[in-house]
């Protein structure tokens, strides 16, 4: 089983609960959900993020091979410049979600846990006479997110870069014989808290931001999934970009994600995919939500909303109410 770096790098005194997920044991809670909220508000604090897997294609047709294959315009990007992107299928839905990092010989990505097999058998299946290599990051970097209320300037040395959807949050790529000082520089001087996944995902379902897996099936069409800054357009033809381009010339897709407000005894919500009907239709699907840490009876999520109930502005789950404002 996969342990997260922080487990061997945080203090002994610290009680962790983890969780194990695709063989992966993630850090849930360090101080517990309520107090996490109050420190990060307080102080700003750090996600361990080395779930998240790194691809690193290398080569001189590297760039144009994922220009051609990515929802990422390589043509504007410059050196060490980082865009959210994605792989489709002909028909717009997502293969792999992730930020594209541009090196000086060639491209790195990071993806979610559990997607660098598919990503990687998707490159593969379309790579034919490019001069490219899969190469093994020759940094062994990992993933940091941090959200803090002042600037961190000691990120500079690292590739760093603002969370699309949420702009305190800071993504931060270390590599790990550089993992101890970045660590003693925040935790161990006690400039940031390490704070746990649940919490990260309360940041991360409140900023509206899905993820393949869990929000996101290879069903969801990318505009549907409110990762409009994942596409590039006009940025010449990869697959799916047909489908992307009429749903924007024709208007838009016939439902999408939107983060809903929770009111009520979260107690009787049964497990995600929820779904939600209203006068006998079916208005959209509830697809994963969080306790607010600190308010009582409220909560937050993400729901696949019909285009028909976009301007409604709520509805009603087994007792449990549900606001959301149409963008």
């Amino acid at each position: 089983m996969q342990k997260a770096l922080s487990l061997s790098l945080s203090p002994s005194s610290k009680t962790f609960i983890t969780i194990v997920k695709s063989g992966f044991e993630f850090t849930s809670e360090t101080l517990g959900y309520e107090q996490e909220y109050r420190v990060l508000l307080d102080k700003g604090g750090i996600f361990d993020q080395s779930h998240w897997e790194k691809i690193w294609l290398k080569g001189k047709d590297a760039v144009d091979y994922l220009q051609r294959m990515t929802t990422v315009n390589f043509k504007t990007l410059a050196v060490h410049g980082v865009s959210l992107g994605a792989f489709l299928t002909g028909r717009g839905h997502v293969v792999a979600l992730g930020y594209f990092v541009r090196e000086t010989d060639g491209v790195s990505i990071w993806v979610g846990h559990g997607q660098r097999g598919i990503c990687l058998e998707h490159i593969e299946k379309f790579h034919f006479a490019e001069s490219f290599e899969v190469a093994d990051d020759p940094s062994e970097s990992s993933l940091w997110a941090i959200c803090s209320p002042t600037e961190v300037t000691s990120l500079n040395e690292y590739v760093h870069w603002k969370d699309a959807k949420e702009p305190k949050l800071v993504w931060v790529s270390v590599p790990k014989d550089g993992l101890s000082v970045f660590w003693e520089s925040l935790v161990g001087a006690g400039k940031l808290e390490l704070l746990g996944q649940r919490l990260f995902d309360f940041l991360r379902i409140s900023s509206g931001f899905a993820t393949l897996g869990a929000e996101i099936s290879a069903d969801e069409i990318i505009l549907e999934t409110g990762l409009d800054e994942a596409v590039a357009r006009n940025k010449g033809c990869y697959p799916g970009q047909e489908v992307v381009e009429r749903i924007y010339t024709y208007g838009s897709v016939n439902r999408k994600l939107f983060c809903v407000k929770l009111k009520g005894d979260l107690s009787q919500l049964d497990a995600n995919p929820l779904r939600v009907e209203e006068d006998g239709k079916v208005l959209g699907s509830l697809v994963s939500w969080m306790p607010h840490p600190t308010q009582e009876g409220v909560g937050l999520g993400l729901m696949y909303i019909q285009k028909a109930f976009w301007s409604k502005g709520a509805s009603t789950v087994n007792g449990v109410n549900l606001i959301w404002q149409e963008s």
